[in-house]
C-alpha cells in the first residue's frame, strides 16, 4: 500500500510543473497572436513603438525548463511515464 502512495505523490510532483509549463507556453502564444491582431498602423507613433517593443519581447518568451535543458510541458510528462512503463514491463518480464 505505501508504494501506491509514493507513485501517486511522485506523479503529482511531475504533473504540476508540466501543466504549468504547458499553460505558460499556451498563454505566451495567445499573447503573440493578440499583439499581431492589433491595428497598430492606426495608432500614434509613440504607441506604435510600444507595440513594436511588446512584439519583440513576446517573440522571445520564457519557457519553464528542467535544469535549463528541456521544456517542462505535457510532452515531457508523457515521455517520462512511457519510459517508466517500459522499464516496469521489462522488469516484470525478467522476473518470470
Amino acid at each position: 500500500m505505501p508504494g501506491y502512495f509514493v507513485v501517486s505523490v511522485s506523479t503529482f510532483q511531475l504533473f504540476l510543473p508540466c501543466v504549468l509549463g504547458t499553460l505558460i507556453d499556451m498563454k505566451s502564444e495567445l499573447f503573440v497572436e493578440r499583439i499581431y491582431s492589433v491595428s497598430w498602423h492606426e495608432m500614434p507613433k509613440a504607441q506604435q513603438k510600444l507595440v513594436q517593443i511588446m512584439l519583440d519581447k513576446s517573440q522571445h518568451s520564457k519557457l519553464l525548463t528542467y535544469g535549463g535543458m528541456t521544456p517542462m510541458n505535457m510532452n515531457l510528462f508523457l515521455s517520462v511515464y512511457r519510459k517508466i512503463y517500459s522499464i516496469l514491463m521489462m522488469l516484470l518480464n525478467m522476473k518470470e
